[in-house]
């Protein structure tokens, strides 16, 4: 009788203490699992809030220009005569600027900016040649509204207006006589344009975030001048058309 209620206690006593290793194993388990969840979730990237935030941005712009170039209404006006075959011409610009998220969808733009636009000309025959490139240099100050898409890589659409203030006209020249006689000149002047224009431009960009707070972006954008480069009593009026891509680094403040 005393060797069955030995063995019973051992008994009870074993599955008591196999019960309680179980429970201690399985709750280790669920803290490891725990644990293992809140550190996955700690490296998951956090989305950023755009609704009032600003980036600043800077960039550059290679753009291809030519000219909408038409004779002066009334006395000064002249045909357009060689001007006729002016062709394109490329030209580097730069840029800094601001954007702030007006809404998680919607953006204005603001900054400054070195613009150029311009347009070049050659002339050849069999024994001389005549070429020269035009630039025309402004401060712009672009305004935009765009419209937003994307957190991690973002697409914005928008357009706006652009104030310049005129800077510069500068012609690259070189030519060739029948002597086979090289030749160079550069004619820079502020005299003869108006000292203000406005161009309107559309644009779409790309920008894709490497970051918590750096981004890349690169923007094909048109531009089209809304009043004439020219003063008032030039020969012709001139109007820019220039289409270019933008691109540089945005740092999110």
């Amino acid at each position: 009788m005393k060797i069955f209620y030995h063995s019973s206690l051992i008994f009870l006593s074993l599955i008591s203490f196999n019960s309680i290793s179980q429970m201690e194993i399985g709750g280790t388990s669920e803290r490891k699992k725990s644990d293992t969840l809140i550190s996955l979730t700690n490296h998951i990237p956090q989305k950023r809030e755009l609704k009032g935030s600003t980036e600043i941005f800077i960039g550059t712009n290679c753009s291809v220009g030519n000219r909408y170039l038409v004779p002066n209404k009334g006395f000064y006006g002249k045909p357009l005569g060689e001007r006729a075959n002016e062709k394109s011409f490329t030209t580097w610009s730069y840029a800094l600027g601001f954007r702030n998220y007006i809404h998680k969808n919607s953006a204005f733009e603001g900054g400054i900016s070195l613009m150029k636009n311009g347009e070049s000309y050659q002339y050849k025959t069999a024994d001389s040649s005549y070429n020269y490139q035009t630039t025309y240099t402004y401060i712009g100050m672009p305004l935009k509204i765009q419209y937003t898409l994307g957190d991690e890589i973002r697409l914005l659409v928008g357009g706006g207006l652009t104030p310049q203030l005129f800077n510069e006209y500068k012609q690259n020249q070189q030519w060739t006589t029948q002597l086979n006689e090289k030749g160079a000149a550069t004619i820079k002047t502020k005299n003869g344009f108006n000292s203000f224009v406005i161009s309107a431009s559309i644009s779409a960009s790309l920008q894709i975030r490497y970051s918590k707070s750096w981004s890349i972006y690169i923007t094909p954008e048109y531009r089209w001048q809304l009043n004439s480069s020219n003063a008032s009593i030039d020969k012709y009026r001139h109007y820019a058309r220039v289409l270019g891509i933008n691109f540089g680094f945005a740092y999110q403040l």
